[in-house]
């Protein structure tokens, strides 16, 4: 018999942590994760099928409308039609890349969408969690008000 801990619903899921480094992953377009970090980065893992996944792509939208200060990548599991709806709903004000599942769970450690990680320019994670609501993402990049001033 199974103890409750190894079936796969009843484990704990294990994101990054505050003080972890990101995994500096490849990218489709041959840079790296860590080639896109400022003094900050705002890294969100989403996709383009899932239920908590919509309403949070809007409101990545909003909050990168909002606050253009931020350096925002986002990395989308979809399709190629849903690749160039990203692209174009982020052309300026955003990042976006369609990497390999495979290496957002494993090098990423996603567990879940949307996701998104606050990362500093070591590549440290600061922060880590939901991005399904701008006031969340708000809390996302706290930490990072002396680097970008005034977030907006």
């Amino acid at each position: 018999m199974q103890s409750a801990a190894s079936l796969p619903f009843l484990r704990e899921r294990q994101f990054l942590q505050a003080g972890d480094m990101v995994a500096n992953i490849p990218l489709p377009d041959g840079s790296r994760l860590y080639e896109q970090i400022t003094d900050h980065l705002l890294l969100a893992v989403i996709s383009t099928s899932c239920a908590d996944c919509l309403p949070a792509l809007e409101s990545l939208e909003k909050f990168a409308n909002c606050y253009t200060k931020v350096n925002l990548v986002i990395l989308a599991v979809t399709d190629e039609s849903g690749m160039e709806v990203l692209q174009t709903a982020f052309d300026g004000i955003a990042t976006v890349y369609h990497p390999p599942e495979h290496i957002l769970a494993e090098e990423l450690q996603i567990q879940g969408y949307p996701w998104a990680y606050g990362i500093n320019a070591r590549g440290q994670v600061v922060t880590s969690g939901h991005c399904g609501r701008v006031a969340w993402i708000e809390r996302l990049l706290e930490p990072f008000e002396e680097c970008l001033g005034s977030l907006r």
